[in-house]
């Protein structure tokens, strides 16, 4: 009964980090899958890991000549990144999958031109820089029940990359 009312808290939550992740998926799956495991699923693209991009920069794409710099605006899709690592990020207990350096995301950026104004939201593909940052990846409770669907299902390869903090492959 505990773990059921876990599991419902974890769903109400927006955003869970790898360690909550990996607590949900165990309830919903009954199968106890590691950190390592997990970044399999992420990297192998069967599993969505998402970082929070806010104040984040990054350079202009080439190919928009009237963009000086892009800005983070919250969540964003983690498509790639520099370094993928287990590790507790700055005032935190916990060790927790991680991003840093630079990343190419999918969400929202401010961008900001070169004519100067008011910044702009826009959604696409950006190349953010998270620096020396580690920036915790989340996982959102909806991607996780998919998920554990499939792995409930016998859909998914289940192991660990013989790297399991690389880098992760644009699509």
């Amino acid at each position: 009964m505990q773990s059921m009312n876990r599991a419902k808290d974890h769903a109400r939550q927006i955003w869970l980090n790898s360690t909550a992740a990996l607590q949900l998926l165990n309830e919903l799956t009954g199968t106890a899958l590691s950190g390592p495991e997990l970044m399999f699923l992420c990297v192998s693209e069967q599993c969505r890991a998402y970082i929070d991009c806010s104040f984040a920069a990054g350079p202009a794409p080439a190919d928009q000549l009237f963009v000086r710099k892009v800005k983070g605006a919250g969540h964003c899709e983690l498509l790639e990144a520099d370094n993928l690592t287990l590790s507790a990020p700055a005032g935190d207990d916990e060790a927790v999958l991680c991003a840093e350096g630079m990343a190419i995301v999918h969400g929202s950026a401010w961008v900001y031109s070169a004519e100067g104004g008011e910044p702009v939201r826009e959604d696409g593909i950006w190349r953010i820089n998270l620096a020396r940052v580690s920036r915790p990846l989340c996982f959102r409770p909806v991607d996780l029940q998919s998920l554990a669907a499939a792995i409930n299902a016998g859909e998914l390869r289940r192991q660990a990359p013989s790297k399991p903090f690389g880098r992760k492959s644009a699509t």
